[in-house]
């Protein structure tokens, strides 16, 4: 199949040109009236609450409903705001078809009432608004509030309010069956989280304990029922919490994931070090929704480093993982001393080998990391740098893997270098996992920059959800991610042009027919045009 023939299948194309010669594409996606048939074909009644002043119009809306061969309607009318209130809150209804514009009051006082009662996490309303020529503004700032969709009344027909209906059930129908997947996926993960011997607590950003998982069960000694709902500073001590902010809280919110070592105390008063992995979940618009946090007790490995602190000429290692192995080089005699563990990463028979450490080390090591890695050990030891590095290295099979490694010179009285020692495990699976995300990622980003043209795609509240580069220097921007989340109000654009966008995208958006050959201005910060 042609790729335009794919696209036309699903999507409908806006090509608008501006006064410069210069075309961007404006990419919708179309849902076909036969596709809400199908998904929508239900006997199913529906409750309609009507809220319009004029009588004449509501006796309209009534015979188009009424006419409709495909759905039942129960209708409610009203004439008030007030009382179109009162019927939303006791009746229930499936959508609501309101005036912008009422005697006592306009939509935006409906919408902000409804959304009070209403899931938060829900983001569109099913409400229409019934508007006047000239209105786009304050049906702009209602769809903000949430509202479903507008028409225009002048222009309203039976097809295109049942239409327009017929895509406000389909919309419904589709977040009841997203709500109820999320909650499959939210058991699925609970079941999931319960099988990781670490622990995985959730929280709001105030820190009100949302998840809690058998890991922090068996290691804070708090059932689910006795942790959901507290404050997650039920876990520190006191002594310690005037440091979280600066510690944990402002690195985490700066860079979205933040690794530290610090104390908890559990149910019955012991005190634990743990290793804490902190992770700032965002919305699509992002801004931070809630924390994520994976724990595990590093007390004996602590209690260690406390001991070895103690011992002369004994390093102290920060461990970052299980599984790991230590190693020691005599640096006077350059002699290799390793642990069972350190031949097994290196895929070394260490019974039927010949060589010495330093050579499996030396032989091992990826052509295109040699050099690194012998100049960090030597920089390492004359203390010009710390030796924390990640390298490749090749087995006998001619497997690559990656190795984390930690390494500390340990010097005479006099300051002269005699010993390394350190660790390294295996971070193969976390490179391959971000080098997968990261080819997928630039693959489609591009694709998208490869366009001559400037490429961008909105939902129905004209919020911007991606664009390619050159869409974003149009934009006066640096790159797609800060195009990504604005709305045509964001720009420096007149309010004429915003208008005239506005209608065209929603002219687009609720008819599902191209627009091609469009000549609009653009107004840049400067004013220019």
């Amino acid at each position: 199949m042609k790729l335009e023939a794919l696209l036309s299948k699903h999507f409908r194309f806006l090509l608008v040109r501006d006064d410069i010669g210069t075309y961007r594409i404006r990419i919708y996606e179309l849902h076909s009236i036969s596709y809400l048939n199908i998904s929508m074909n239900t006997e199913r009644l529906y409750n309609i609450l009507l809220v319009d002043d004029s009588e004449s119009d509501r006796a309209t809306y009534r015979r188009y409903l009424l006419a409709d061969e495909g759905f039942d309607y129960q209708i409610i009318e009203a004439e008030s705001l007030p009382e179109g209130l009162e019927l939303w809150r006791s009746q229930q209804p499936d959508i609501v078809l309101i005036a912008i514009n009422l005697p006592d009051g306009n939509s935006l006082a409906f919408l902000e009432a409804i959304r009070i009662s209403i899931d938060r996490l829900i983001n569109k309303l099913p409400v229409i608004l019934l508007t006047e020529e000239g209105d786009e503004r304050i049906a702009l700032r209602a769809m903000k509030l949430g509202a479903a969709d507008y028409l225009i009344k002048d222009d309203i027909t039976s097809v295109s309010l049942l239409t327009c209906i017929a895509q406000v059930q389909e919309d419904d129908l589709r977040l009841k069956q997203l709500r109820r997947s999320q909650q499959q996926q939210i058991q699925l993960q609970s079941q999931m989280l319960d099988q990781i011997h670490d622990a995985v607590i959730s929280t709001t950003l105030d820190g009100t304990i949302l998840t809690w998982n058998l890991g922090a069960e068996r290691l804070y000694e708090y059932e689910p029922n006795e942790a959901i709902g507290q404050s997650v500073s039920m876990l520190y001590l006191q002594e310690d919490l005037f440091l979280m902010e600066s510690t944990v809280f402002r690195p985490l919110l700066e860079k979205g994931t933040h690794e530290t070592e610090l104390r908890n105390q559990t149910k019955s008063g012991k005190i634990i070090y743990i290793s804490l992995r902190l992770s700032l979940v965002r919305d699509a618009m992002g801004n931070p929704l809630r924390l994520i946090g994976c724990s595990n007790d590093i007390s004996d490995r602590k209690q260690a480093e406390e001991k070895l602190q103690k011992i002369p000429d004994r390093l102290t290692i920060a461990l970052k993982s299980g599984a790991i192995g230590s190693w020691e080089w005599d640096l006077v005699n350059n002699i290799g001393i390793w642990d069972e563990r350190m031949f097994e990463l290196y895929g070394v028979d260490k019974k039927s080998n010949s060589l010495t450490e330093c050579e499996i080390l030396a032989n091992a090591l990826h052509p295109d990391d040699r050099n690194s890695v012998e100049t960090l050990l030597q920089q390492a030891i004359l203390g010009e740098a710390e030796y924390d590095t990640e390298f490749r290295i090749v087995h006998s099979d001619s497997s690559i893997h990656f190795i984390k490694a930690y390494g500390v010179v340990v010097r005479d009285a006099q300051g002269n270098p005699q010993r390394m020692i350190g660790v390294n495990f295996d971070i193969s699976d976390r490179k391959e996992a971000e080098q997968a995300l990261k080819e997928s990622q630039q693959f489609l980003q591009t694709v998208l920059d490869s366009f001559p043209l400037a490429v961008f795609w909105k939902n129905r509240e004209s919020v911007i959800l991606g664009c390619n580069q050159r869409f974003a220097q149009m934009s006066e921007l640096a790159s797609p991610e800060a195009v990504v989340g604005k709305t045509t109000l964001d720009f420096s654009y007149s309010e004429a042009e915003v208008q005239s966008y506005i209608i065209d995208d929603q002219q687009v958006m609720r008819s599902g027919i191209p627009k091609f050959a469009i000549e609009e201005t653009i107004t840049l910060s400067t004013g220019e045009t």
